[in-house]
Protein backbone atom coordinates (compact mmCIF):
# COMPACT_ATOMS: atom_id res chain seq x y z
CA UNK A 1 0.00 0.00 0.00
CA UNK A 2 1.21 3.49 -0.77
CA UNK A 3 1.95 6.52 1.59
CA UNK A 4 -0.93 8.67 0.91
CA UNK A 5 -1.38 12.32 0.73
CA UNK A 6 -4.15 14.80 0.33
CA UNK A 7 -3.30 18.69 -0.10
CA UNK A 8 -5.61 21.59 0.56
CA UNK A 9 -5.72 24.86 -1.38
CA UNK A 10 -7.21 27.69 0.89
CA UNK A 11 -7.98 31.25 -0.09
CA UNK A 12 -9.78 34.22 1.73
CA UNK A 13 -12.72 35.32 -0.02
CA UNK A 14 -14.36 38.55 1.47
CA UNK A 15 -12.05 38.01 5.06
CA UNK A 16 -13.29 34.12 5.57
CA UNK A 17 -10.75 31.21 4.86
CA UNK A 18 -12.29 28.55 1.86
CA UNK A 19 -10.93 25.83 0.89
CA UNK A 20 -10.53 26.52 -3.24
CA UNK A 21 -9.80 22.64 -3.75
CA UNK A 22 -8.04 19.49 -2.57
CA UNK A 23 -5.97 17.37 -4.49
CA UNK A 24 -5.49 13.64 -2.80
CA UNK A 25 -2.03 11.28 -3.86
CA UNK A 26 -2.28 7.30 -3.76
CA UNK A 27 1.03 6.81 -3.13
CA UNK A 28 4.88 8.63 -2.50
CA UNK A 29 3.04 11.58 -0.38
CA UNK A 30 5.92 11.86 1.94
CA UNK A 31 7.39 14.87 2.12
CA UNK A 32 10.66 13.96 0.52
CA UNK A 33 8.27 13.07 -2.96
CA UNK A 34 5.21 14.79 -2.35
CA UNK A 35 6.00 17.21 -0.83
CA UNK A 36 9.18 18.66 -2.50
CA UNK A 37 6.97 18.11 -5.91
CA UNK A 38 4.18 20.42 -4.35
CA UNK A 39 7.15 22.95 -2.87
CA UNK A 40 8.82 23.24 -6.31
CA UNK A 41 5.74 23.40 -8.17
CA UNK A 42 4.22 26.25 -5.29
CA UNK A 43 8.16 28.59 -5.95
CA UNK A 44 6.33 31.73 -6.82
CA UNK A 45 4.95 34.87 -5.96
CA UNK A 46 1.22 35.11 -5.32
CA UNK A 47 0.05 37.74 -7.06
CA UNK A 48 -3.62 39.70 -8.05
CA UNK A 49 -3.64 40.71 -11.92
CA UNK A 50 -0.81 39.57 -14.64
CA UNK A 51 1.52 42.41 -15.45
CA UNK A 52 4.93 40.58 -15.90
CA UNK A 53 4.89 36.80 -17.29
CA UNK A 54 8.58 36.86 -17.10
CA UNK A 55 8.46 35.88 -13.12
CA UNK A 56 7.34 32.92 -11.92
CA UNK A 57 3.84 34.24 -10.32
CA UNK A 58 0.23 32.59 -9.53
CA UNK A 59 -2.65 34.81 -10.16
CA UNK A 60 -4.26 33.68 -6.80
CA UNK A 61 -4.64 30.50 -4.95
CA UNK A 62 -6.88 29.09 -7.58
CA UNK A 63 -4.13 29.71 -10.46
CA UNK A 64 -1.80 28.38 -8.07
CA UNK A 65 -4.08 24.89 -7.25
CA UNK A 66 -4.37 24.84 -11.34
CA UNK A 67 -1.16 25.22 -11.86
CA UNK A 68 0.28 22.21 -9.40
CA UNK A 69 -2.22 19.95 -10.85
CA UNK A 70 -0.72 20.44 -14.20
CA UNK A 71 2.78 20.02 -13.12
CA UNK A 72 1.72 16.83 -11.04
CA UNK A 73 -0.61 14.63 -13.18
CA UNK A 74 1.03 12.86 -15.91
CA UNK A 75 -1.35 10.17 -16.42
CA UNK A 76 -4.21 8.04 -15.43
CA UNK A 77 -3.93 7.16 -11.85
CA UNK A 78 -1.87 8.33 -8.59
CA UNK A 79 -3.42 12.07 -8.68
CA UNK A 80 -6.98 13.02 -8.04
CA UNK A 81 -8.90 15.40 -7.19
CA UNK A 82 -10.87 15.14 -3.99
CA UNK A 83 -14.32 16.32 -2.41
CA UNK A 84 -13.58 19.94 0.02
CA UNK A 85 -15.85 18.30 2.53
CA UNK A 86 -14.06 14.56 2.53
CA UNK A 87 -12.30 14.44 5.39
CA UNK A 88 -8.39 14.56 5.78
CA UNK A 89 -7.32 11.50 6.72
CA UNK A 90 -4.56 10.29 4.70
CA UNK A 91 -1.11 9.81 6.14
CA UNK A 92 0.48 13.17 5.18
CA UNK A 93 -1.50 16.01 5.09
CA UNK A 94 -0.42 19.39 3.26
CA UNK A 95 -2.06 23.00 3.75
CA UNK A 96 -0.94 25.18 0.98
CA UNK A 97 -2.27 29.09 1.77
CA UNK A 98 -0.96 32.01 0.25
CA UNK A 99 -0.89 36.08 0.25
CA UNK A 100 -0.55 38.49 -2.37
CA UNK A 101 3.57 39.63 -2.50
CA UNK A 102 4.50 36.45 -1.25
CA UNK A 103 5.41 32.60 -1.78
CA UNK A 104 3.04 30.20 -0.67
CA UNK A 105 3.27 28.78 2.85
CA UNK A 106 3.02 25.07 2.75
CA UNK A 107 1.94 22.86 6.25
CA UNK A 108 2.43 19.57 5.91
CA UNK A 109 1.13 17.14 8.45
CA UNK A 110 1.54 13.73 9.81
CA UNK A 111 -1.06 12.85 12.02
CA UNK A 112 -0.88 15.11 15.14
CA UNK A 113 2.03 16.27 14.19
CA UNK A 114 3.14 19.29 12.28
CA UNK A 115 6.34 18.10 10.46
CA UNK A 116 7.42 21.58 8.33
CA UNK A 117 5.42 24.86 7.80
CA UNK A 118 7.51 27.12 5.40
CA UNK A 119 7.51 29.41 2.48
CA UNK A 120 7.85 26.94 -0.35
CA UNK A 121 11.64 28.03 -1.33
CA UNK A 122 12.48 27.05 2.93
CA UNK A 123 10.39 23.84 2.10
CA UNK A 124 12.14 22.68 -0.45
CA UNK A 125 15.07 22.69 1.08
CA UNK A 126 13.55 20.62 3.81
CA UNK A 127 12.34 18.20 1.92
CA UNK A 128 14.86 17.74 0.06
CA UNK A 129 17.29 17.39 3.41
CA UNK A 130 14.91 15.74 5.38
CA UNK A 131 12.33 14.42 3.63
CA UNK A 132 10.94 11.32 5.38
Amino acid sequence: MGTRSETAFYDSFGGAEQEVCRVYRQMDGYPSSHGLALAQLCNVTMVNGISDRTKKIANGMGCLAAQVIAGLKDGPGSIYMAATATPLDEEYIYEVRGTEGSQPVITCKHGDDVVFSLPAKEAIKFCTTQGN
